[in-house]
């Protein structure tokens, strides 16, 4: 007798192994689902409520929202007959964009946004859905107008940037935007506006760094929180050139003998500027009222060249000075 139910049950199996395979499973599946999107299609009529995230952009620096704004707002919708299947279009990223720019803020302190505005901003989203209602049904935007005051951008870590050997700045160090705008209403103390120290770079050619600002904690708004600073750096052959010493604010009854007289100096060019400077191009001098009396010695000191050389060294920091008065009794 258990062989035969064995028996009866195997060849079962056998059957429905047959009619139900994998290609007949999915058909009937799709099947189902097509007989229940069409009932949705045809006989759904009823409303539904539905939840919208809300994003606030474009807000002016000078005000201050004072208000706790709603992040989503629920609507209520119908769905128009046949139009049931619109839903399945529906992105889920969708959001209504409230662009503040588009208003002006005056004494007043409020602004109402209108379930117009918010019933349009659904439909748009639900199309094939009426919009019958929104909660809350208008938004209440509170604001107060910040103090404003424009300030320089300072960036004050010129020593922290180190040249690569045989490079040379190939220009002035530069700040974009060089000034930003601070709201609020302690800001009559603030003069310029600091940037975040860099890390120390050695740099071999030129580039833009991003660097942020130093924000103040006493509810300080900026119109930008990051700068960009661009260092201009280029490949640079160094040069020789011997120059004489000239001697300034010397008085006309004294002779004075400097030794030595001239003096080599070493400078850096861009790698593929024009020939090499001679030694017309630079002045070398000492201030005949800085020399040091006791010692007979004065700093030399480099007061001319040419704009595009850098890294000037002078072989020499002081020289020996002689005086001898001349007799202008005659």
């Amino acid at each position: 007798m258990n062989n035969v139910w064995k028996n009866i049950v195997n060849a079962i199996k056998k059957v429905v192994g047959k009619l139900f395979t994998r290609t007949t499973a999915t058909f009937l599946l799709f099947l189902v689902l097509a007989f229940a999107l069409w009932l949705l299609q045809k006989e759904s009529t009823g409303e539904f409520n539905v939840g919208i995230p809300v994003a606030y952009v474009n807000k002016p620096g000078d005000i201050r929202i004072d208000s706790e704004l709603p992040n989503s707002v629920s609507f209520s919708l119908k769905v128009e007959q046949g139009n049931a299947l619109s839903l399945f279009r529906r992105r889920s990223h969708d959001t209504i964009y409230i662009d503040l720019d588009h208003y002006k803020f005056n004494s007043k302190g409020v602004i109402k946004y209108p379930s117009d505005s918010l019933i349009a901003a659904a439909s748009e989203l639900y199309q094939g859905f009426s919009v019958r209602h929104c909660t809350p049904s208008f938004i209440d935007i509170h604001y107060s107008r910040m103090r404003q005051k424009v300030l320089k951008v300072v960036f004050s870590d010129v020593d922290s940037i180190q040249l690569a050997p045989l490079c040379t700045m190939s220009g002035p160090i530069t700040v974009y935007p060089s000034e930003i705008t601070v709201y609020g209403t302690n800001i009559d103390t603030m003069t310029v506006v600091r940037l975040k120290h860099i890390k120390q770079k050695t740099y071999d050619s030129s580039v833009t760094e991003r660097i942020p600002i130093v924000r103040s904690n006493n509810g300080v708004a900026y119109s930008d929180t990051v700068v960009r600073v661009k260092i201009p750096v280029e490949r640079a052959i160094e040069h020789r050139v011997v120059v004489p010493i000239e001697v300034e604010n010397q008085p006309v009854d004294t002779i004075l003998h400097i030794f030595p007289s001239e003096i080599e100096l070493t400078y850096y060019m861009p790698l593929g500027s024009n020939e090499p400077y001679n030694a017309s191009a630079f002045k070398v001098s000492i201030d005949y009222k800085r020399i040091n009396m006791a010692t007979k010695s004065c700093q030399v000191e480099v007061t001319s060249q040419p704009d595009d050389v850098s890294n000037i060294v002078l072989d020499k920091s002081e020289v020996s000075v002689l005086l001898e008065k001349l007799d202008t009794r005659n």
